[in-house]
């Protein structure tokens, strides 16, 4: 005859294997802990990451290889050792939140390399750069030749035509002017002829989104 344990009447206990359960939760804690020091190091200037991530391993490893060669350490010690161990991540989640990347990029954009936002109208020079014009405006002299400048700072070939009016610009042969192609990273001079006085429109025969007004007085 079956004997029943009154002691689990009314119940249902499930088992989880340990075997399961601690692989899972470690996969799970490695991926959380990985996930949350990649967005340090991506918040951080290159030069900057690269320390912090080769200080973190370096002493990773120091840590482990002190606790393996002592088995028998103390529980606040062990504690000690691995928050040692990962005082660069501390350190760089410091330089996160004090804004050190983002200060280091505004320093760099404000004082380093060239910059093509326009002062005003180009006279004699237009830059390229981000397939856009640096200048959504040309300004030149009526009835008089002008010597003009491309600075192309793409990766692609450029040139300027200008037409009497944007809904000439469909048919490439109602240009007024047309100048040479500009190859990638390349600068070249050329002349614009002399037009009369008025509005214009100007555009890149590559690219349509580089267009503007050319104001000729």
């Amino acid at each position: 005859m079956q004997q029943t344990r009154p002691d689990l009447s009314g119940e249902i206990r499930f088992s989880v294997p340990l075997v399961l359960v601690i692989p899972l939760g470690a996969v799970v804690v490695i991926a959380a802990l990985t996930w949350s020091f990649s967005r340090i190091l991506l918040s951080l200037p290159a030069g900057a990451a690269t320390t912090v991530a080769i200080l973190t391993a370096a002493n990773i490893l120091g840590a482990c290889t002190f606790l393996a060669l002592r088995p028998g350490l103390p529980r606040a010690t062990v504690f000690e050792v691995v928050l040692v161990a990962l005082y660069p991540v501390i350190i760089g989640l410091v330089m996160v939140q004090a804004g050190f990347g983002v200060t280091e990029e505004a320093g760099a954009s404000e004082g380093g390399g060239e910059q093509s936002v326009p002062a005003g109208p180009a006279t004699d020079s237009i830059v390229a750069e981000g397939t856009e014009f640096n200048a959504d405006e040309i300004e030149l002299a009526a009835k008089k030749p002008t010597d003009f400048e491309i600075e192309n700072r793409d990766a692609v070939i450029h040139n300027l035509l200008i037409y009497q009016t944007e809904a000439d610009a469909a048919d490439p042969n109602n240009s007024l002017f047309k100048s040479p192609d500009i190859a990638a990273g390349a600068t070249d001079s050329f002349p614009i002829k002399p037009l009369k006085k008025g509005d214009y429109y100007f555009v890149c025969a590559y690219h349509a989104n580089m267009n503007g007004t050319v104001k000729v007085g």
